[in-house]
């Protein structure tokens, strides 16, 4: 008997996608929380799992994956801890981000006394009011918080980058499952027939 994805809109059935791997929807009475971890994960209103009950390897990322190392060349097997994070849900399934907050970070410098001598780094300015201020102030704590921001942004276009390669891989899936049902169907004559019928 063949293996569907219980996933929202995927089509990927096991006789027809041999790449791609079924796991078991777990138990949830052995591992009720995973159990709830998979169950909020995709989503799905008056859902019941069934010991039959399956999801593709098109909703984990490589990094829920283990390398099997009893076998050498073994298949990559699911983390135990692994929630599936991949799916193509409807814009009203999908949480908004809340904008995002700017920091603003301020540099006070402390009054230096007038100095007659020049200097080649640093330059004195006064303003009408004979206040003296630097012509150019510390950013030492502004460039950490711009270097973490650098590194999280980079993390989350990763993240984006290999769910939309993901989606991707499931539309291909999409269509090459249609593609052969239809070869199928025309092997079978049963769109001739199909035709015959509503002509």
């Amino acid at each position: 008997m063949p293996n569907f994805c219980c996933a929202y809109g995927c089509s990927a059935c096991s006789d027809i996608n041999k790449d791609v791997m079924f796991h078991q929807f777990p138990d949830a009475k052995k591992d009720k929380e995973r159990y709830l971890k998979w169950f909020h994960a995709i989503k799905r209103k008056n859902f019941k799992p069934s010991k039959a009950t399956k999801l593709c390897s098109l909703h984990f990322l490589p990094s829920d994956y283990t390398q099997s190392v009893s076998v050498i060349g073994g298949a990559p097997r699911l983390k135990k801890d692994a929630v599936p994070s991949v799916f193509n849900f409807p814009d009203h399934l999908v949480p908004k981000k809340p904008p995002e907050r700017r920091v603003i970070v301020r540099h006070v410098s402390q009054p230096q006394e007038i100095s007659h001598e020049s200097h080649d780094d640093f330059t004195l300015e006064m303003d009408s009011t004979s206040a003296i201020k630097p012509s150019h102030s510390s950013v030492g704590v502004q460039t950490v918080i711009t270097g973490s921001k650098i590194t999280e942004t980079i993390s989350e276009l990763r993240k984006e980058r290999e769910s939309l390669r993901k989606k991707l891989a499931r539309r291909n899936t999409s269509v090459s499952t249609m593609s052969k049902m239809i070869h199928l169907f025309k092997k079978e004559s049963l769109l001739d027939d199909c035709a015959d019928h509503s002509s």
